[in-house]
């Protein structure tokens, strides 16, 4: 399955207890990247180049009514432009992907030194969602030294439709921060490929969980316990691929659930608390 990223980036941010929220603004939400790969067989291959590229040209549809919403779609441009030539074509472009891996990218970036400090909490709402299944779209938090010589990141596979929540400590708060999603093989665009739409949510969005919870320990082995500052409906754990693996209707605000059948690996847990919600990830 390819890989399919996009960076959503900082919107507006309010700041409690050394905690920053942030979603989706289109007025910021104005930069693009694109880092080029070699073809490895339908993977990512050997770094080839980077440079910056424009917000349209990342294939990254941005609002401009004040909606504050975001359209995501698999990169076709190096396939489209480069109508003969092999270096970004396979079989002169009568294949259904290009000859380079295109991790694209479209953020806002938090500049270093301007970070207001502490946990960033990253909330999205997946609003439309029918992305081609051999992509997976994959939201992320990074920060970069100063120089952009290091970078450290945490990350969240989004499954199907609704709220979702990623957080994040950065190493510095004079580091540059970015949050969003990218995307990988270029594709030939004759094929929909299918699109992801993103919209913000504000700290105060009745779909979000807004008080404070935490699932612990993390990674976990045979039981993780949730924590919530109000009763939780209904939990549900997913694999990576959308797969619903266990799901939990307590009605507490501190429970804990018995994963001890899950095999190893990364999943979803998504809490509901009346009209609201809340996505993080476990590790087993």
């Amino acid at each position: 399955m390819k890989d399919l990223y996009y960076l959503i980036f900082l919107l507006f941010t309010v700041s409690v207890s050394s905690q920053t929220y942030s979603s989706i603004d289109e007025t910021t939400y104005t930069n693009g990247y694109m880092n080029v790969f070699e073809n490895n067989n339908g993977a990512k291959g050997d770094y080839l180049f980077g440079s910056v590229w424009g917000i349209t040209a990342i294939i990254a549809n941005v609002s401009t009514d004040g909606s504050n919403t975001v359209e995501l779609k698999p990169n076709t441009n190096g396939y489209a432009e480069n109508a003969n030539d092999s270096y970004w074509r396979n079989n002169e472009g009568a294949g259904p992907d290009g000859n380079k891996w295109m991790e694209a990218s479209s953020y806002t970036e938090i500049s270093a030194g301007d970070y207001s400090g502490g946990k960033l909490t990253f909330s999205v709402d997946v609003t439309a969602n029918d992305l081609d299944s051999r992509y997976s779209l994959v939201m992320f938090i990074k920060d970069l030294a100063p120089d952009y010589s290091t970078e450290a990141s945490d990350e969240l596979t989004i499954s199907g439709t609704g709220v979702n929540t990623l957080e994040y400590t950065p190493r510095s708060d004079d580091n540059h921060v970015q949050y969003g999603f990218r995307d990988g093989l270029n594709a030939n665009p004759a094929t929909d490929w299918g699109s992801v739409t993103v919209t913000a949510i504000t700290q105060s969005s009745k779909k979000v969980l807004i008080d404070d919870f935490k699932i612990y320990p993390n990674p976990v082995s045979n039981r993780v316990s949730v924590s919530a500052a109000e009763s939780i409906d209904n939990m549900r754990i997913y694999d990576l691929s959308g797969r619903l693996v266990k799901q939990a209707s307590p009605h507490k605000a501190a429970f804990s659930v018995d994963v001890s059948g899950l095999s190893k690996g990364v999943y979803l847990v998504k809490l509901n608390a009346g009209d609201r919600e809340a996505t993080t990830k476990m590790i087993k």
